[in-house]
Order: C-alpha cells, then structure tokens, then sequence
C-alpha cells in the first residue's frame, strides 16, 4: 500500500512553499524564465492519490520493486545486494567502480565480479503528470550514474523507433562539453528512442549560485513538474529552476514508472575509478496533477524485478566512503597487473632498478600481519581520486613506517588539465608502523587529487604503508 500524504505534510516536507497552493490554487510563473520555483497558474494537485516514502519502514514491496537488471554494455547491472536502509530512515543505494575488489558480489551483465554494479528502485505503481521530488546525495564519483527519473518504453509495429516517454535528471553532467563533472546536470525528456530535448546545466548559473557542485557532501532536493497542459517540464533543484522543457513533440504523454539509483553506462558520466561508494536517499514524493490529460500504459517490469526474499530485512550503519580505493592492499591475491584496484606504481626518472623491485605489495608487513605496501628508494605508489572540488575538506588517516624522516604521504591538487596547482606533505616520521592523520582543503581551481608515497630522490630507503582511509569532513 502506497504512503498517503495530506496536503499538510506535503507542505512541510516540500523545501518550496507551497502556502500559494492551500487551497489547491498554484502561483503563476513566467515559463520562459528560470528562478524561484513555483507551479503554474490554474493547475490543482491531487492529494488523494499522493505518494511519500521516508524509508523508516525500510524498503516497502508495495511501494517498490527493486530492480534486477542490466541495460548497456561494459557494467554489472544493478542488484539488490547493493539496496539498503538505515534505522533512521536512509535509503542506501552502494555502487561498486571498476576498483571494486571484494568476492561477495555477483553482476548481471557483461561484468559478473561485482565491478560496475548499482543500485535502483522501480514504483510498483504508475505514474503521469505532476509534481516529483527526492532529496539525496547522489554517489559522488565519476562512472556512476546517480538518476531519479520515469520511464515507458513502447514497441509501436512499423515505426522507426519506439515510443520512449522518459524523465531524466542525471548526474555528473556535462559530457556533451567534453568534460563530466558534478557541477553540471543533465535534464533529459524523451518521447522516442531517437526524440529527445536533452541539456547539460552548468550548476552556478542554473541555480544564480545557490549550488555550485553536486557533491559537496550534502542533501539535494532534485525534482520536476511534468505538464501536459500545457505541455512542459520544470526542472528545478533546491527550489530553484534549472531548465524548461517546452518543445510540444518532446513532452511525453504516456503514463510509465518511477525509478530512482545509479547505475554505470559506459558513456557520458565518465569512467568508474573508484572502488565503493553511496548514494543516500532521504525521501521521495511524487504528486499528480489533475485536468493534466495523459495516455495511460503501464509498463511490465517483471523480468527486471528482485523476489521478496532478496529485499533487505534488517537496518544498516550510515556507511562512511572511503575515497582512498582499497587503502588495505588486501586484493594482493587477486592482482594480475601492477595498475589494477586504483593504484599504480611507477618511479622516478633518475631511478635505475625496475620498478617491480622498487614498489610491491607484501604480506606480513601491514597492520597486525596483513598485506602492505613497500616502497624502495626511487619508487612511487600512487592513486588519483576525481571529483575534488575547491573547498572540500578531508581527512587522511594511514599507517606507515620509514627508514628515513623524508618520506611522505603527499596529496597533490590537481585542475581541470591535470596540472599541480599545489601540494600538501604528511611526513612518515617513525620507523616502526604508527598512526598519522591530518587534514586538508581542495584550493580553488582543484578538479582531482593524486594521493602519492615516495621517498626523497636520491636516498636509499624503504617505506611501508597501510590502511590508508581518505574521508570527508
């Protein structure tokens, strides 16, 4: 049974005041202007049939499926192993990158080693035009794909394509400029499979400023209005307006699902250098609109969809990322090259010996016994993280020890053509394994970082690493 909300609860839960639409009167809105959101002149919300889920009952099977698919090539599909919840009411949809180096995971697709795998939720019921909204942190690396969006895919015999009505508000946008990032969006509606008005928002100036990235580790409220009369889409985050849709062929008319996740394409959202990571859910509602007129279909989902025993049962701890991809170096037995789960070794230019005597990983040299890595003289161990914006801040916690007080754990920032704009040293000054930490922030202009060991150059010594844990503050 779907949740029922009242107009009083929607109107607290929505981030935009809805005190213009008590009595089911909308304020007008100029369409062709974006800015402060607002519905338009004259439409009526239908509270009756209204939808709100917070997730404190977890994930419900009447409101939800949980998909068990794939589409696309080169990913593991999403599955429900990577669908969970918090006892506070957090949806937790895990995405698992190309880094991703654990066993327990099996893919559907091309990949079946749980490399490239997400998580998404599809609406046991239909729905048409009206008002969306969800409130998340969407996974914030790159190579996922973090959507909330509908969809009604129908074959029309004869046609050249078939009918395609779709929603999308995806991210990292920004491919169609050359360059995925969080600090763009990319709002898509489709009508067919080659019909679509699609447009990559530049966060700073949709929202006047309000957001300026994505993942700047806080909730969003991502949403649209789906109008068939007219026909239009309103996109708007945080109660700001992003984009209007308002080319009448491209508006879609069929009524379809609701889903929401992240998945990995193998275009458009860049490529998945990282190991795990979240995204997180608060809410979503959706409220249809009435004297909206629509063609009803409802999509058949079933050979997409989890059986209830695959469902989560029991609540989870808010997972904390890791940015740093298997900091413990435990894949030692499943590496097959020096460049695989996100770190590379190379070495100095100056250095002679070959780079596999300078940089390995080692049993028995880590934490209480396990895998470490060993660094030698001239040799460099290295991982670069993606989506590190200015002003950022994070903790860097590692345990190492060194034959000599100059070597480091050095984070380099990097800008949008991967030239160092600065540096920060976290000196490994102990020669038995010990604990360091510290802390930084991304100055302006940092795209990435590199999180790089080495010794100094030219000095003969050997350095040990483990557990390396990169976090957000």
């Amino acid at each position: 049974m779907k949740y029922r909300i009242t107009k009083t609860l929607f109107s607290l839960i929505a981030t935009f005041s809805l005190a213009s639409c008590a009595s089911n009167d909308a304020a007008k809105i100029n369409i062709k202007e974006k800015g402060e959101y607002a519905f338009l002149d004259g439409v009526k919300l239908d509270y009756e049939h209204a939808f709100f889920d917070d997730f404190s009952k977890g994930v419900n099977p009447d409101s939800w499926y949980i998909c068990k698919s794939a589409w696309g090539d080169g990913n593991g599909g999403v599955i429900p192993d990577n669908v969970m919840y918090t006892d506070d009411g957090i949806l937790v949809l895990r995405g698992n990158g190309l880094y991703y180096s654990q066993t327990e995971l099996v893919g559907i697709g091309d990949l079946t080693d749980g490399r490239n795998t997400g998580g998404v939720l599809i609406s046991t019921f239909n729905v048409g035009p009206g008002h969306y909204e969800s409130k998340f942190k969407p996974l914030p690396r790159l190579g996922s794909c973090t959507a909330f969006w509908t969809f009604a895919n129908k074959y029309v015999e004869g046609d050249n394509a078939s009918l395609n009505h779709e929603i999308d508000i995806e991210m990292p946008g920004g491919a169609s400029m050359g360059v995925p990032s969080f600090k763009r969006i990319l709002d898509t509606n489709w009508t067919k499979e080659n019909a679509k008005d699609s447009t990559d928002v530049i966060l700073s100036e949709g929202t006047n400023g309000k957001v300026t990235n994505l993942n700047d580790g806080n909730y969003h409220v991502f949403g649209f209005d789906w109008y068939t009369n007219p026909k239009l889409v309103v996109y708007y985050i945080d109660g700001v307006i992003t984009r209007i849709s308002d080319i009448d062929s491209l508006i879609p008319t069929l009524t379809g699902k609701l889903w929401i996740g992240n998945w990995f394409p193998t275009s458009f959202v860049g490529r998945a250098s990282f190991e795990t990571d979240y995204m997180l859910v608060d809410y979503v509602s959706y409220v249809p609109f009435l004297d909206q007129p629509s063609d009803f279909y409802s999509p058949d989902v079933s050979t997409q969809i989890a059986t209830k025993d695959e469902y989560p049962t029991y609540p989870v701890a808010l997972p904390v990322s890791n940015y740093a991809s298997n900091g413990d170096f435990e894949f030692f037995d499943r590496l097959n090259t020096q460049n695989d789960y996100g770190w590379e070794y190379s070495k100095l230019n100056v250095e002679q010996k070959p780079v596999e005597d300078l940089v390995y990983l080692e049993k028995g040299v880590g934490y209480l016994g396990t895998v470490g890595a060993v660094i030698k003289d001239g040799g460099i161990l290295s991982e670069r993280v993606d989506s590190v914006y200015e002003g950022m801040k994070y903790n860097v916690n590692f345990k190492a020890k060194s034959t000599s007080s100059t070597s480091a754990l050095i984070i380099d920032f990097l800008n949008g053509s991967n030239d160092i704009i600065s540096s920060q040293y976290f000196y490994i000054s102990s020669n038995s394994l010990t604990d360091f930490s510290g802390q930084f922030t991304a100055p302006e202009g940092t795209n990435c970082i590199d999180i790089t060991i080495c010794n100094e150059t030219g000095v003969s010594q050997t350095t040990v690493i483990d557990n390396i844990v990169l976090s957000r503050v």
